[in-house]
Order: structure tokens, then sequence, then C-alpha cells
């Protein structure tokens, strides 16, 4: 049974987990997930218009993806197909997507729409293309039914249609989708949006199934010594032979190979070859660093949480040296209920920063992982280094970082960022090797001479 290891401020708990057996979808969506390969974490995209927003509800009910770090993990972002490709870029920086699927033209005030037939067609295309280069499997999902009368959605799913039988992609067309009432009090109806879920999770089911199998081995952080083990993708590991080099050359094709993971003891560019018995192989690289550990700070009578600013104003970079002063208010951990809980009234619908501030204390000696997942964006930054940062932009992304530290506390700062639309904001946690998990409240700690001022409304506006 596999374990994973708690880290709750200074106390470290092992316990047992349940794994989700095969992840099997809850009603009303069939068995899918057991037909094919699906791993844990595994990462599915929807890129698009408008139903990006909707249909991710209904994966996370049929993947059991509610529990972040648990699961299939499901990234939306909501786009139109001029600035598709920059998200694409954005989104990819954060690894590897098992599934990406793809839809446009469902907007009516799209952008999409104003392309003609022949520009479309190639910029979506382009599109595909890309998305095939970061992805495992790249689903092609059809308008909205809804729209069917309209010529210029015709044309437009004709055109997906095509271009998914040309560059030998599943296709996906919701107009099949029988479910009634399709809108209900005008947004899409539950029955519709179960039942549009099926033939979409079936279809990146198929795909993923045929996937080809692929090797991760990160660059990596490591104290005394790291055993080089890479994680082998949708086939059994013993199927895979290994040869290995630490001196930054190619390995040769004609040398023995590893009977066993080597051990690594000082820092090294590593090369791999993996070769399988049907003769297909995969090449790659890492660069492994010993690290140093960062020394503890000191502070006098901490007090539990942390120091949250709120600042006016978005960009998708810090704003805090700059803008207005901000209203600050002390909160117990990284997350949205800050906004609320703390008492920073008004609290804005968009356009905001927000900068949490305190120590974040680390259990043990060790290298500690961090997986930021964010709409628009966040920043870690603990001491001077700077940890992680996701792209920002529209939709989810996601960034990991790694930092060795010694016992004790460290201080910290998380920066998000928020424009328009949908927001998240998730920082989680592992010692190497073990499983990301929420920095629990009791990790934050502040200096007590940090006591915020007492939170007063904006002034009124002056009588007219």
């Amino acid at each position: 049974m596999p374990t994973c290891r708690l880290l709750l401020g200074s106390i470290v708990v092992t316990c047992c987990v349940m794994l989700p057996a095969s992840l099997v979808a809850a009603d009303p969506f069939p068995p899918l997930i057991g037909q094919a390969p699906w791993e844990n974490n595994d990462r599915i995209l929807l890129l698009g218009e408008g139903y990006g927003y909707r249909v991710p509800a209904v994966l996370r009910a049929a993947f059991r993806t509610q529990q972040p770090g648990c699961g299939i993990v499901v990234d939306e972002a909501g786009c139109n197909l001029q600035n598709a490709p920059s998200l694409l870029t954005a989104h990819l920086t954060s690894g590897r997507y098992a599934v990406i699927a793809v839809s446009f033209g469902s907007d009516a005030a799209g952008d999409t729409r104003k392309l003609e037939p022949d520009a479309y067609r190639e910029a979506l295309r382009n599109l595909l293309r890309a998305a095939r280069a970061g992805g495992e499997v790249v689903v092609l999902v059809s308008p909205l039914p809804g729209e069917a009368a309209n010529d210029k959605v015709k044309a437009i799913a004709t055109i997906g249609r095509e271009l998914a039988t040309e560059e030998a992609l599943a296709w996906v067309d919701l107009a099949e989708v029988t479910a009634t009432p399709i809108l209900e009090n005008g947004s899409w109806s539950n029955a519709f949006i179960a039942a549009a879920g099926v033939p979409l999770a079936k279809a990146m089911n198929e795909g993923l199934s045929k996937a080809p199998w692929w090797i991760e081995m990160p660059p990596s952080l490591f104290l005394d010594s790291v055993v080089l083990a890479p994680i082998v993708h949708r086939v059994p590991a013993a199927s895979v032979e290994w040869r290995v080099s630490t001196d930054g050359k190619d390995p040769n094709p004609q040398s023995k190979p590893a009977a066993k993971p080597p051990e690594l003891r000082n820092s090294a560019m590593v090369k791999w070859l993996a070769t399988r018995s049907d003769g297909t192989t995969q090449r790659g690289g890492a660069r492994f660093e010993k690290a140093k550990m960062r020394a503890p700070d000191k502070i006098k009578d901490p007090l539990p949480g942390l120091m949250i600013d709120l600042f006016d104003g978005y960009a998708e970079k810090d704003i805090t040296a700059t803008a207005p002063a901000p209203r600050t208010a002390s909160w117990l951990g990284v997350d949205y209920d800050a906004l609320g809980q703390a008492k920073l009234q008004p609290i804005p619908d968009e356009n905001f920063t927000l900068r949490f501030r305190g120590y974040l204390s680390a259990p043990e000696d060790g290298v500690y992982e961090f997986r930021l997942r964010g709409d628009d964006g966040i920043v870690l930054r603990i001491g001077d280094e700077h940890i992680a940062a996701t792209p920002g932009g529209w939709g989810t992304t996601q960034a990991i970082g790694q930092i060795a530290l010694k016992q004790g506390i460290h201080q910290a700062t998380v920066l998000h960022w928020q424009s328009r639309w949908g927001r998240e904001l998730n920082l989680m946690w592992r010692l190497q090797g073990g499983r990301f998990q929420p920095i629990p409240d009791m990790a934050w700690v502040r200096p007590a001479k940090d006591v915020p001022p007492v939170i007063a409304p904006p002034p009124a506006a002056p009588a007219k």
C-alpha cells in the first residue's frame, strides 16, 4: 500500500493512502478510466471558447479529480484562436499533458468567427500541431449544438472535422449529444453537461490507449546522493533497458545496460538512453545539482499565520513596489479565504494583487518541492531566492520549484495576481520523494511586531 508523509508544522506523520481503484468514474458516467492506461496525476488541458468553463466540472466528477494532488488534473484555458498559441505555450512550460482538448467557434461574439475559412483552417492546423508536441493525445471538439443553425458555425465545424481526419485526431461532435434540454435558465443544463462529458471522456480514453510511451526525469536538487530513477509512462518500467552517462555525453547504444539505477554523489549533467524490446527508444537529459541547505531565519515570539497585502491593480509582474499603499491584514494560510475572512474589504472581483508574507516552518532537513497552480499568476520566493512562478495569463497554469532547507522557519513571500473571470490559488509542498499536499496553516508564522493596523473602510465619495 502506498504511503505518504504529512508535513504538519514541526511534526512528520506517515500514513497509508488508498488511491482510487482504477480511478473509476462515478454515476452517471461509465467506467471509462479503467479501459486505458491513465496514471495518477495525469493532466488534461481544455483549450477553447466558452465550453472550457463548463465541461471541467464534468470531467472532475467523472475522473474523481476533486482533490488536488490525486487522480487526474483538469486545467481549463478560455481563449480565442488568435491568442491560443501563446496560452498553449504558457501551459506547456509546466510540463507534458496526457490529453489536450481543443474547441473553437462556440462564442457568438468571439474573434474566431471573424476569420475567413482559409485563415481559420490554417490557424487551427498550426495550433493542433503545436498541441501534439506537448500532449500525448489531442482531441478536437465541435462547437456547441445550439449554434448548429449558424452558417459560420457550420463551416467551422466542417473544417474541424476535416482537420481531425487529416491530422489523425479524435473528433467529438457535441451536436450528436441528445440530452435535453440543452439550455436551462440561460445556461447549459446539468443533463446536457453530464451527457456531453461522456463522448469527450471516451475520446480521451481511446486516444490514450494508443499513446506512445515516454520518459520523465526532471532536473533535481539533492543533498548527499540521489538514485537516478527515471519515471516510465504508459508501459511497465521493467520493459525498459537503461544506459546512463554522468559526464554530459550521450550514452553509447552498444554499451551494457545498467543493472540497477546508478547513484549520483556530485553535481552532473545526466544523459540517458532507454530502449524497449520492440526497438523503440527514448533519449533525454537533466541537470542534477548537489544542494547547500538554506539556514533557518530567527524571529522573536512568532505568532501563527502570516500577513496579507491587497493591492488594487493587476499586472503580470510585481507591481507591489509602485502600487499605492495596500490594505493589510493577518490570516492563517495562503488561500482565497483570506479575502473575506481577513477583513480585507471591499473584496474586489477582479484586477487585484495579493502578497502573502511570513515564515514557513520546515519540519526537518531536506529538499522541499513546491507546486503552484494559479489563475492567473503565482510567484513563490523563499528568502532572496526565486523558487517558482506560473506563467500567468488566462486559465490555470502550474509551476514546480525546489529548495534545500534546514529544519526551522524560513522567510517566504507568495505573490498572486488576478485579472478577470476564473481564479485559483493553490500552493502545495512535499519532501523530495513524497506526495504533494496542501501546506497546513500551522506551518506559517509571522513576527509579533508585524501586527496589522486596524482595517478601516475606504473613505466615502464626497457628496455631489
